[in-house]
């Protein structure tokens, strides 16, 4: 994403695509009391600062591109759809997901090398361990977004 020209979702210079994810959003009740931002490229943008509950918490992006849906957080990263998905199933997806951030249902193992982060992966929390071929660099967490 370039620079942000809008302080709000500017349909008029939104891309076909994000014009189509804000429409899938709009009755959303999450996405009714957080703001959106239009950026250069199109890119409709949906930053979530504050829990459900109202409490203050750690940015929730969710981004409409081109062709693209992101969920990202601050070391976190998801992008639908995937191939062969419809973007009706996408959103809901990304609202489902949403959904269990907040409520302190997802499981991310983070991968770090060199002292560096290199990326993050969901963990399927029916699973006892992380594979062993991720073990020696990962970490699993799990944090509630409520105190």
């Amino acid at each position: 994403m370039k620079s942000m020209i809008a302080e709000h979702a500017d349909l008029g210079r939104a891309s076909a695509w994000a014009r189509r994810v804000h429409a899938a959003l709009d009755g959303w009740e999450i996405a009714r009391r957080v703001r959106w931002s239009t950026w250069e490229g199109g890119e409709l943008l949906l930053e979530i600062e504050t829990a459900p509950t109202g409490i203050p918490c750690e940015r929730v992006s969710i981004v409409a591109t081109a062709d693209r849906i992101g969920f990202l957080t601050r070391t976190f990263g998801l992008q639908v759809p995937l191939p062969g998905q419809t973007l009706e199933r996408a959103v809901e997806d990304v609202k489902a997901l949403t959904r269990k951030w907040f409520a302190g249902e997802v499981v991310i193992a983070s991968y770090w090398g060199e002292g560096q982060w290199r990326g993050s992966t969901m963990v399927d929390t029916r699973q006892q361990t992380v594979s062993k071929s991720r073990r020696r660099f990962s970490t699993t967490t799990r944090s509630s977004r409520s105190p």
